[in-house]
């Protein structure tokens, strides 16, 4: 029977060619974008479990920091029940490892860290011992893919190597040992492992450590919080914050904090992405099952003589479920050809990320997509399909046709307008003036010990007349160091941004209170703070005074408010301190030509630190960086909203043609009684274009209450203007007019008497 069957099925989508290829045409736009979207977000929610044990490794921090003391690690380690293994990292980015010769180079990151880490990241080695690296001061371990790119097929044990700075000279290191790399979701992937013992002040008392802890099976994490708080607090440690345990797969979506070396995600873009994907899917399954329905009348006669003939129910369900399974295997072996071949690296750059490209996990993505949309379909109620039906289950029929168009087009309107308000908001949020003038100012990181050649550095980049100002700081923007404490009983949080005295005027940095920094011995060390500081502390009795619990000597002014962060958030409190000492960044306004100034940098660079790497920004593009989710999400909607609007074009096409053919002897007899080809248009597409207009509709509600709740993210958003759903409506109404258009142009183009003997 089965054989039979199929053999009816083959038969009848062959002879249906045109509404056959429009469906798994749409299945297959469906099945590639759910399919990236897929591997996206099992790429994403899958970061850092491949450790072996992850659920039992914690980020220790305090607060908004992350770093602690050489002592502190001690007293973690050797007092905290529960605790299996405390691991100390120095994260050291901005950093290449060199041949000796210099010829090839690759960049990347540098822990320090002891022999803990085996222990809490389980790193296995093709060649060497870890242990004998964190043992000795002069070797170093890197990854395979770092031994690869230096040393091609060649072993690397034994072979000396340059640990270059961002600043300063290098350092010889000898290879022992080669590690496996990390998967390409991983946070803590770095190209170089070094002892800690290395660094010069690793015994000390600076905050210098990030620290990894591995938990016992039955340890509590939040018990384990409260015990490390306890035990540095009578160890004579000081930390004022509340004591946290990130776990180690959840570390990449908290909030970004100052000199955090991981990069960071949103949870909820990505089920947002996920939730899309679904869309998509569910779109390309009304578009198919609208083509079930609307050729509902020309199979009904096949169904009664089958019927008439004995054929059971449960034949004529067979029947539909090959005829669906075969669209969907046809769509389901297009779609892996198409996403091998083409879609790739086109989905790398939609996220930004490299996604794998295995052919089992393809294979197996692919068939639970199609599994998952055959269900779908088989769990959709159809009995009017296997029935004899009167005329009143035939309106029945025609209405949910009409409410299936509407799905579609309700579905592409949200999207599209969706997109249309992202689209505004990230050109918001990149054109806001922040009060900090960025235009035309390259960035660079220097060693504080130059500062003692500032002076001489600042006076060669200006001999240059393409370069108007310079000025020094601390660090950037993007990591602006937060500072916990106490004033006056009260507690106080405040960003710290350490300058020198042109800074103020070099981002034109406006003062409403007291003066600016000036040249005079007697400013170093004193500070400015901003309105939200003066404001939130109460702070305004203390002009030309010292502040307690503020770095400094004493406070000369109030500037303005500048977004120095983030418009995700509010403008915090900030105190801008004068200090020559640990200054280890110059920031440089060029006047028009950016590759000329660059140039000069790069000479005054070479002339006062040549060991140091060339490695400038735009600040500019640091604080775009901020906006990369919305960037990401406005690209991925924009993209994804186009193909839902292609498949209900798709639907509407094939809708188009049923409705033709079941209207050709109107047509004719129309033609015949004196009607125009233009009224013949506007009659035909009138009855198909009433669903686009309540998917319209329906659409707005849902996007004013998605997009408000979104907007309300940033501390500075735009207001949903009515024009964004007149464009977004007008741009899908043309679109589909233009379809329907071509569609209907040859019926009304027809002989009416080749019309009227259609029936």
């Amino acid at each position: 029977m089965i054989p039979y069957i199929t053999k009816l099925v083959l038969r009848y989508l062959w002879s249906q060619k045109f509404y056959s290829i429009l469906s798994v045409l749409g299945f297959i736009i469906a099945f590639t974008a759910s399919m990236i979207i897929f591997k996206y977000v099992v790429h994403e929610l899958s970061f850092d479990k491949h450790v072996k044990g992850h659920e039992q490794v914690y980020r220790l921090q305090f607060g908004n920091k992350l770093f602690i003391n050489g002592k502190s690690v001690g007293l973690i380690k050797n007092n905290i029940p529960g605790v299996e293994h405390v691991c100390p990292i120095q994260a050291r980015g901005s950093l290449s490892i060199s041949t000796i010769d210099g010829k090839y180079k690759v960049s990347g990151s540098v822990y320090n860290t002891n022999h803990e880490w085996q222990s809490v990241f389980q790193t296995n080695t093709t060649e060497g011992k870890l242990n004998d690296v964190f043992n000795n001061d002069a070797l170093i371990a890197i990854s395979q893919n770092t031994a690869m790119q230096l040393f091609g097929n060649e072993s690397p044990i034994g072979k000396n190597l340059i640990v270059n700075k961002a600043f300063g000279p290098g350092i010889k290191k000898k290879v022992a040992a080669v590690y496996i790399d990390v998967p390409d979701n991983s946070s803590i992937a770095p190209i170089g492992l070094v002892s800690i013992s290395s660094l010069a002040y690793h015994n000390k008392q600076e905050k210098i450590y990030s620290v990894f802890i591995k938990l016992s099976n039955n340890s509590s994490s939040h018990i384990v919080e409260q015990s490390i708080l306890q035990h540095l607090t009578n160890g004579g440690e000081v930390y004022d914050a509340k004591v946290s345990l990130t776990s180690l797969s959840e570390i990449r979506f908290t909030k970004q904090n100052s000199f955090d070396y991981i990069s960071k995600s949103n949870r909820t873009y990505i089920y947002l992405f996920a939730f899309i994907g679904l869309l998509i899917l569910f779109t390309s399954i009304v578009n198919y099952q609208s083509f079930r329905i609307g050729k509902y009348k020309s199979r009904l006669q096949s169904i009664r003589i089958a019927r008439y003939n004995g054929a059971h129910k449960r034949h004529v369900k067979i029947q539909y479920f090959i005829e669906s399974m075969l669209i969907i295997l046809c769509s389901a072996i297009v779609t892996y050809v198409v996403f091998q071949v083409l879609m790739v690296a086109n989905a790398n750059s939609l996220f930004g990320v490299k996604l794998s490209n295995n052919a089992s996990s393809n294979i197996l993505i692919v068939c639970l997509i199609s599994l998952l949309t055959l269900l779908s379909l088989a769990l959709i109620p159809f009995r009017n399909l296997i029935s004899m039906l009167s005329n009143e289950t035939l309106k029945l029929n025609d209405r949910l046709c009409v409410g299936l168009i509407n799905i579609q087009f309700f579905i592409a309107f949200l999207l599209v307008v969706s997109s249309i308000v992202v689209y505004h908001q990230k050109e918001f949020l990149l054109d806001f003036d922040t009060g900090l003038n960025t235009d035309r100012v390259i960035s660079l990181q220097l060693s504080s010990s130059m500062m003692k050649d500032a002076d001489a550095f600042k006076d060669e980049l200006l001999n240059y007349s393409g370069i108007s100002d310079v000025t020094f700081a601390s660090n950037g923007p993007e990591n602006i160091e937060y500072v916990s404490g106490y004033s006056n009983n009260q507690q106080i949080s405040y960003g710290l941004w350490v300058t020198d005295d042109n800074f103020l005027n070099f981002f034109n940095i406006k003062m409403i209170k007291g003066r600016g920094f000036s040249q005079m011995p007697g400013d170093a060390y004193s500070f400015i703070i901003n309105e939200k500081a003066l404001h939130s502390y109460d702070w305004e009795s203390y002009l030309n005074k010292n502040i307690d619990g503020v770095m400094g000597k004493q406070c000369i002014g109030v500037c303005e408010d500048f977004h120095f962060a983030s418009l995700h958030n509010e403008v915090a409190p900030l105190v801008i301190l004068c200090n020559y000492n640990i200054l280890n960044r110059v920031y440089v306004r060029y006047n028009d030509n950016a590759l000329m100034a660059i140039k000069h940098l790069q000479e005054c660079v070479n002339k006062f630190l040549p060991e140091q790497l060339f490695n400038y920004q735009f600040l500019s593009d640091t604080l775009d960086a901020y906006y990369t989710d919305e960037l990401k999400i406005f690209k991925l909607l924009s993209s994804f909203s186009l193909l839902a609007l292609v498949i209900a074009l798709i639907g509407m096409m094939g809708m188009t043609s049923i409705v033709i053919q079941e209207r050709t002897k109107e047509i004719g007899i129309r033609k015949v009684n004196g009607a125009s080809s233009l009224n013949i248009v506007f009659f035909l597409n009138k009855k198909i274009s009433v669903p686009i207009l309540t998917g319209f509709i329906l659409s707005i509600a849902p996007v004013l209450y998605f997009m408000e709740q979104w907007l309300q993210i940033f501390s500075q958003h735009i207001s949903i203007r009515w024009y964004y759903f007149l464009i977004g409506g007008l741009f899908v109404w043309i679109i589909n007019s233009l379809v329907m258009i071509v569609q209907t142009k040859h019926a009304v183009n027809q002989n009416p008497v080749k019309c009227l003997r259609y029936e």
